[in-house]
């Protein structure tokens, strides 16, 4: 997936993990999708947990990270996971 600017509809499907890595820890709540999430630049800004999707064991008091994926159908099938720069 390259850079993309609101031409597209994109979905982002944002996991929380608890564990700060790519490949390690553990999911620790239900995955959101946000839906057609406009880009503008390779910059977007999408609203998660608006209300409590993520679950009460989602944010205990333990560290979390969430997992921001990005897809390009509604199901999220296929992701690009991202990661930091």
């Amino acid at each position: 997936m390259s850079e993309a600017d609101g031409t597209q509809p994109t979905y982002h499907r944002v996991p929380t993990r608890d564990a700060r890595s790519v490949t390690g820890g553990t999911q620790t709540g239900a995955n959101q999708i946000a839906a057609t999430v406009p880009i503008d630049d390779g910059l977007f800004n999408a609203l998660v947990d608006t209300c409590d999707e993520f679950g009460a064991q989602a944010f205990n008091g333990e560290a979390r990270w969430l997992q921001i994926e990005v897809c390009t159908d509604g199901t999220c099938a296929s992701t690009t996971v991202l990661v930091l720069r």
